[in-house]
């Protein structure tokens, strides 16, 4: 545990903290913002044997200022997402960041573990959003105030990579300069179901070429389709079970898909217009249907869309139940997705079953984000614990362990956005980083914290 909490409320005192745990010796950091990473990043490392500072941002609370003329607003580290589009909303404006854990997470959390949200598509991953980035260090602070410029071509951009997924171990975002977009006047949700999760990737992998996918498309396998099914309320009288059984009819006689194998796609469309509107949804259902797809209805593309909001209280709820779960994701190229999807589920189904696990393991998987060469697979899965079976908690741990080096095996990448943390840090050097990037990395850690005062520990 931390041996104390910090909670600066500006910058100056962050650096005066930093100062003072540099001079003093026998003390050390850890940065934290809304607390919701997957990582391990704020575990304070076991061998730490200095007085830990958990060092809470979420007093640097401030939305700086916020430039209509220049599409700019500076927001404090401390601000939660939630928070900040409700403000910037008001105003009829956006940064269009809408990760999972939008009303807990802090902009400096996104910072510094380059998070994505569920909107990337439309507004960018952080790193597109994040004009510049101060972070305060041992050796001074790294980056400035923006200039306002979207890019320049001065030399390399040192000062935000480094700030950029520095997990804490370089030192404390401080504050950032956002891009702003004006807030959409018209949303809508549709969906599209599918025969099974190949044809869904062929589909998904089409609209990213082409450039049509919409603010959010998300194909889910057929566990995540069911479940998403058995989570929606039931039909209340008469009318409402026809309209479900000819629903029903309708996948099954006339589109001829059957309900334990196919795959769906949930879509959520902005713009300005409902033409606009119109015209995306027009766009992307011909490339759908060129590829075997059936029209689902707008209300299942809602629900699908806020079930990912959903799962983090599912999961508590499941705890309850003896039932542990837990997600993780990657990047793979398009067309290793099916193959990676498919071997990923039979290594957490088998090692359950080789550690004595009674009942077979919930795994769903779903395409989260497309890009034009590759697509972010996020993996949810889950095993019966507590007293079911011996050291549940180190059969837990080893089952994702399994998972991510057949990940690692199928050609997926270490982390898409939910960062390396301690959990995988293992593979860091060999699998994320080779020879001189990892080199430059620790090379910063030399220059900007020789007397490693940020010491939780991730990346390195």
């Amino acid at each position: 545990m931390p041996d104390l909490v910090a909670l600066p409320a500006t910058r100056e005192q962050v650096r005066a903290l930093i100062h003072a745990a540099a001079e003093l010796g026998g003390v050390c950091l850890i940065p934290r913002g809304g607390g919701t990473g997957v990582s391990h990043g704020l575990l304070v490392p076991l061998a730490e044997a200095r007085c830990v500072v958990s060092v809470d941002v979420r007093r640097l609370s401030r939305i700086v200022y916020v430039d209509r003329a220049n599409m700019l607003c500076k927001v404090e580290a401390g601000v939660a997402g939630g928070e900040l589009e409700r403000r910037l909303n008001k105003l009829g404006l956006t940064c269009g960041h809408e990760p999972d854990s939008l009303d807990f997470s802090t902009v400096g959390g996104w910072v510094a573990t380059r998070a994505s949200g569920m909107k990337r598509a439309r507004n960018g991953n952080i790193e597109d959003i994040v004009v510049s980035a101060r972070m305060e260090t041992p050796a001074g602070t790294v980056g400035g105030e923006a200039d306002g410029f979207e890019r320049a071509s001065l030399g390399p951009e040192l000062s935000k990579a480094a700030v950029l997924g520095s997990e804490g171990v370089l030192g404390i975002v401080v504050d950032a300069v956002l891009r702003l977009r004006p807030l959409p006047t018209v949303r809508e949700y549709g969906s599209v179901l599918f025969k099974d999760m190949d044809a869904g990737v062929q589909a998904m992998r089409s609209l990213a070429a082409k450039g049509l996918l919409p603010a959010s498309a998300r194909l889910m396998d057929n566990t995540q389709y069911r479940m998403g099914a058995a989570l929606r309320p039931r039909a209340a009288g008469p009318p409402s079970q026809l309209r479900e059984r000819a629903k029903q009819l309708y996948i099954e006689t006339l589109m001829g898909l059957d309900p334990e194998n196919m795959a769906a796609m949930t879509l959520v469309f902005e713009g300005f217009s409902k033409a606009e509107v119109r015209e995306q949804w027009r766009q992307v259902w011909a490339e759908c249907k060129a590829h075997g797809g059936a029209m689902g209805d707008a209300e299942s593309g809602r629900r699908g869309f806020f079930l990912t909001y959903m799962i983090a209280y599912l999961r508590d709820f499941g705890l309850s139940l003896s039932f542990v779960s837990e997600s993780f994701e990657t990047t793979v190229p398009w067309s290793r997705v099916v193959e990676l999807c498919a071997a990923v589920k039979r290594c957490i189904e088998d090692t359950a079953k080789q550690a004595g696990v009674p009942a077979a393991p919930l795994v769903g998987c779903r395409v989260s984000q497309g890009y034009a060469t590759c697509a972010c697979v996020y993996f949810y899965y889950g095993l019966l614990s507590r007293d079911v079976y011996k050291d549940d908690l180190a059969v837990f741990s080893n089952v994702e362990h399994e998972a991510r080096k057949t990940v690692l095996a199928h050609g997926g990448s270490l982390s898409h956005h939910h960062g390396v943390g301690k959990l995988r840090k293992e593979w860091f050097a060999t699998e994320a980083r080779q020879g001189l990037d990892l080199r430059l990395v620790h090379e910063l850690k030399r220059l900007l914290d020789p007397g490693n005062v940020f010491a939780a520990g991730n990346l390195i």
